[in-house]
């Protein structure tokens, strides 16, 4: 409740009237006099026998505060009072942030990328208290980002390039005992020895010799940056079993123990050509076309964006380490090394590639092939080993793919991929798919399912 002070004019106004009793209404700066039933309202609102009269500028002026606001009042013709009412002080707003650095920042792009752009905000004033909006732009203005002028691949010594293996130049086929089983699923499995390395890519680089990473190669050992289907298919030695029955080429990026950057040589790969996945009927698995193209993976995953299709693991001996996204570092010593990339079985049934060598294939939807890939072909993966029993199991930390282009503080493999390109003997091929993937047969690694096997 506000004090007020009448002066003597207001008794000689209102001494008939009861004592003084002062209110204070809702309102800041309101107030309201109450002199027995009559009113006085410095806002005029109501009737009264006293009204508010102007100052004169000696009266204006005279104010002992800042606050403090005098009113001269006249009750019924010369007599008058006088109120004098303090307003409740100011809400006391707090000083508005001066620090540049809560206004601006500068934010790099995330690797492998480089490059920089700046981010502004402001602050505003809600519930008396000051709170910055978002930060603008919330991502990189296009052509901000740009790729590492300095490559963030493997270094590479050259001069440790494992030397490249001959192959075998003819068919090899053979007579066995050996038998095929009954199965869940139809499987075939062929194996192949390490071919060559080189930084070629017919698919994706093609007629552009050493334009790629460097890639590890099994199968036609005359696979280069000027190989095609018919070359492939109608040339060069095998290191797969069955020799020149399947010139098919495989490749992967090639491992690099980036302690000296000496490439790692695998010791085998095993292809797995199979049936009955992804609600895909084994009796529906057609051959694989003569000349088919494909790639699986992205060469430029990185830890933001994983490839996605390759996965390893270690296996053998006592103990391993299960399958993780990224290469192992705590394998053991009597372990291999798997490398894993799979392939997608669903084709489109006219193009033998596509501009991204990826558009004509498709995964299967649970319940077989999309109508836009109708054709299910063997689900075709990549099963590439190294040996770790010679291997210095501490530089394992340091081991990434040829193809890994970004910070060497996050772990190797995040760009796994394959690439194939199709050159089995027709002849071969039709009997892996009759005899072994649509009656659901397991036919081991090599095994035709006709009493031969390739070897």
């Amino acid at each position: 409740m506000k004090t007020f002070v009448l002066s003597a004019l207001s008794l000689a106004c209102c001494a008939a009237l009861a004592d003084s009793t002062v209110t204070t209404p809702p309102g800041p700066g309101s107030v309201t006099l109450k002199r027995g039933s009559l009113n006085v309202d410095t806002t005029l609102t109501s009737t009264t026998q006293c009204q508010p009269r102007a100052l004169t500028e000696a009266e204006r002026l005279n104010k002992d505060t800042k606050y403090v606001v005098r009113q001269k009042y006249y009750c019924n013709t010369s007599a008058g009072f006088e109120v004098t009412s303090t307003p409740p002080a100011p809400v006391v707003v707090p000083p508005k942030p001066t620090d540049a650095a809560l206004y601006k920042q500068t934010v790099q792009c995330a690797q492998p990328l480089v490059g920089s752009f700046d981010q502004v905000r402001d602050f505003t004033l809600i519930s008396n208290q000051w709170t910055p909006t978002p930060w603008l732009p919330g991502t990189a203005p296009d052509g901000v980002c740009k790729q590492a002028a300095t490559s963030l691949l493997p270094v590479i010594d050259l001069s440790k390039i494992p030397m490249a293996a001959s192959g075998w130049s003819g068919p090899r086929l053979q007579a066995t005992s050996m038998t095929i089983n009954p199965s869940d699923v139809g499987a075939f499995r062929l194996g192949c020895f390490y071919s060559h390395m080189s930084f070629n890519d017919p698919i994706v680089y093609p007629k552009q010799a050493g334009k790629s990473h460097l890639h590890v190669f099994f199968g036609n050992t005359g696979t280069d940056a000027n190989s095609t289907a018919d070359t492939i298919a109608n040339s060069g030695n095998s290191t797969c079993s069955g020799g020149t029955l399947n010139r098919t080429s495989y490749w992967a990026p090639a491992m690099i123990d980036t302690t000296d950057g000496s490439p790692v040589t695998p010791s085998a790969l095993l292809v797995y050509y199979k049936t009955g996945y992804g609600g895909v009927k084994p009796a529906d698995v057609r051959a694989v076309p003569t000349g088919l193209r494909m790639i699986s993976g992205l060469a430029a995953g990185n830890p933001t964006s994983p490839s996605g299709a390759g996965r390893y693991a270690c296996v053998g001996g006592d103990k391993g380490v299960g399958w993780q996204a990224t290469i192992p570092s705590t394998c053991y010593q009597n372990n291999s090394l798997i490398m894993e990339v799979s392939f997608p079985q669903c084709w489109d049934g006219i193009n033998l590639d596509s501009p991204d060598h990826k558009s004509h294939m498709a995964e299967t939807t649970g319940s077989g092939c999309p109508k836009t890939h109708p054709v299910a072909l063997p689900a075709i993966a990549y099963e590439i080993y190294y040996d770790l029993s010679k291997v210095n199991l501490a530089n394992m930390a340091k081991w990434r793919l040829a193809s890994d282009n970004y910070a060497v503080t996050a772990p190797g493999g995040y760009s796994s991929h394959g690439d194939y390109l199709m050159g089995w003997d027709p002849a071969t091929m039709a009997k892996i798919i009759k005899n072994c993937d649509n009656p659901s047969m397991d036919c081991h690694a090599n095994l035709l399912g006709d009493g031969t096997w390739l070897y």
